[in-house]
């Protein structure tokens, strides 16, 4: 995985100039928002992604903040146990299996969860440390934590690189680095764009029952 940070760095590093301009690590982070944004308006596939993350819950803590990209999620599996958890999708539901006020007993394999607001709720609470992996879709949001990191598949995290050297270089007034960088970076979006297509493809296609053939 590359991390803010690490693409950063790779920025600064790569960056020569004659006349000793020197961005800083802020610079830097905002030339490859900018390029980020621009990125995730290419493809409708870009915008909403899916992702895969492990929230972990403490013995006896029955919450645990969603991952901050979460946009919807689709499974739950409570990999602690191996089995995945069912969700609580309806006020029916919420009043059969959702009991607040249960004595403390009631601590044992979480079997069930729903969604408040940014958080995922067990129940029952755990009675031992648990984690679960979450499938969700996930929204574009800018990098900010050293360790963020692009939402679209690593082997392409480099044309940020790409887009923030011409910016950085067009910006510095050399015309030519930032043409060369950002054909580099309109290359690598072409590319992007069409592996997402094919894997758009790959998962839309059906395989025929041939039960009754």
């Amino acid at each position: 995985m590359t991390t803010f940070a690490n693409l950063k760095l790779r920025c600064a590093s790569r960056f020569r100039d004659t006349l000793n301009v020197i961005y800083t690590a802020d610079e830097w982070g905002e030339y490859l928002n900018e390029v980020y944004s621009l990125t995730m308006t290419q493809d409708p596939g870009l915008t909403y992604m899916e992702n895969l993350s492990a929230v972990n819950f403490a013995a006896g803590d029955a919450l645990a903040t969603l991952p901050a990209d979460t946009y919807q999620v689709n499974n739950a599996w409570n990999v602690t146990d191996g089995y995945a958890l069912r969700p609580i999708t309806n006020r029916a539901e919420f009043l059969e299996f959702y009991q607040p006020d249960a004595p403390s007993g009631s601590l044992g394999t979480p079997e069930f969860y729903r969604l408040v607001a940014n958080s995922i709720e067990l129940y029952p609470a755990p009675a031992v440390a648990t984690e679960v992996r979450l499938e969700y879709i996930a929204r574009q949001i800018a990098l900010v934590s050293s360790g963020d990191s692009p939402i679209f598949p690593t082997q392409f995290h480099g044309l940020l690189v790409e887009g923030a050297l011409a910016r950085a270089y067009a910006d510095d007034g050399n015309p030519e680095e930032a043409a060369r960088h950002e054909q580099q970076f309109r290359q690598q979006l072409s590319e992007l764009v069409t592996f997402l297509q094919r894997v758009k493809a790959g998962q839309n296609f059906e395989i025929p029952d041939s039960f009754f053939s």
